[in-house]
């Protein structure tokens, strides 16, 4: 997504939700499945409003878990979570029931629409293979908690936080408002974090080599690491090189501190 986009979005579903009144009474629906899939599939995970957790084990199958919580019957009832396979691929959708925009403006009507209804969470726990293709993971209100896997990512959200520890694979990781906390256990790829309100905080090995680049408008840029740095050093646009260079790390943001640190 187009980052002034997603400014735009955040905006929009901030004013919707924080209208929405929260009470004291929930009800909550349950929903799981467990689908069995092979070596390389892929998982794609689409939220709206809840969180999403993912671990990984040593079972042939995938794991999910959904628990919708709601203050009326009535969002309870118009909230499916539709989990289907797709040849050897996986895919979670969260649906309202009025999920029928064809174009922007009619998005926005619909997150009108939600903000008329009272307090709707959906929160999914996923449990995959360590021997998956990739992770694909998308929330729009809601954080984004990863543990312990070497399987490659993508995981993005508006109003939330990322965290994903003890990773190893490709990993690109996007919120707006929110901060990213990342932990590699061993650099096999190029990282790539972007945020607009929020620090981010990236742990390396030790013994890390990697080619740095790190931006931000208001906060400052720390490291552990010593860095050669080449060429000039602009504003708040750092360029440099780790344990002499190698794979690339990328974090940007606008409103917030940059830490590169030592595990």
């Amino acid at each position: 997504m187009k980052k002034q986009t997603l400014i735009i979005i955040a905006s929009l579903i901030f004013v919707v939700f924080i209208s929405s009144s929260i009470y004291a009474d929930e009800l909550t629906k349950k929903i799981e499945k467990s689908i069995t899939v092979k070596e390389g599939a892929k998982l794609k995970a689409e939220n709206i409003n809840g969180d999403i957790v993912l671990n990984c084990w040593d079972n042939n199958y995938v794991n999910i878990k959904a628990t919708i919580v709601a203050s009326k019957t009535e969002d309870l009832e118009r909230i499916s979570v539709d989990i289907n396979k797709i040849e050897n691929d996986v895919k979670v959708e969260v649906r309202y029931s009025e999920d029928h925009y064809d174009n922007f403006w009619s998005f926005i009507r619909y997150l009108k629409n939600i903000g008329k209804h009272g307090k709707a969470n959906v929160n999914i726990d996923i449990k995959v293979p360590k021997n998956m293709g990739s992770i694909n993971l998308e929330t729009v209100n809601g954080d984004i908690n990863i543990k312990d896997t070497d399987i490659p990512l993508r995981l993005e959200t508006v109003n939330g936080e990322i965290e994903a520890f003890e990773v190893s694979k490709l990993l690109k990781a996007e919120t707006v408002n929110g901060s990213i906390e990342i932990s590699i256990k061993q650099l096999n790829d190029d990282i790539d974090l972007e945020t607009v309100n929020g620090r981010i905080k990236i742990y390396l090995p030790a013994d890390v080599k990697a080619d740095i680049s790190a931006e931000n408008i208001n906060g400052s840029i720390k490291t552990d690491f010593p860095l050669i740095v080449s060429g000039e050093i602009i504003g708040k646009n750092l360029k440099g090189k780790i344990g002499g260079g190698g794979t690339k790390i990328r974090c940007e943001t606008v409103n917030g501190s940059i830490y590169i640190l030592k595990k």
